[in-house]
């Protein structure tokens, strides 16, 4: 169980990587954002498989998946925290953002909508996308979409 865990976590991870190269850290997370909502779109069994692990170890916090899960879950945020940091410092945001409080909604929001679907693909995703971007823009003061 816990190779799986790490491949998938693995796998994801890259695709995450590969997918935010932007000159900005705000186009760097446009680009997560964009990226996480076409994965979700069209679930592949390696992304199922990630969310559904997930879902296991938040429902039966088992020793083999929990601890990967977690630290899967740091990394991802951490990522997301580095972008708006960047963004915070080079002045492209406003200071009163706390990167790491927002990083953790950020990931709650695209976890979210990305649960939702798995239950029910009449879940809209343009326009879960659509309201994830608003309220990014609208608390960040910057365009996302």
């Amino acid at each position: 169980m816990q190779r799986l865990v790490e491949t998938v976590t693995s796998q994801f991870r890259d695709a995450v990587v590969e997918e935010s190269q932007s000159d900005s850290p705000i186009g760097q997370l446009r680009q997560l954002i964009d990226f996480y909502f076409r994965v979700v779109s069209d679930l592949q069994p390696v992304n199922r498989a990630r969310l559904v692990l997930w879902a296991d170890a938040v429902a039966a916090p088992s020793e083999d998946v929990r601890p990967q899960m977690i630290s899967a879950d740091r990394e991802f945020r951490e990522e997301i925290e580095k972008r708006i940091q960047l963004a915070v410092s080079v002045g492209d945001v406003t200071t009163s953002v706390d990167p790491h409080g927002l990083s953790t909604v950020i990931v709650a929001m695209l976890r979210g909508v990305a649960l939702q679907r798995v239950l029910d693909d009449q879940v809209d995703l343009a326009s879960a996308r659509h309201e994830v971007e608003q309220l990014l823009t609208a608390r960040l003061g910057v365009r996302l979409a």
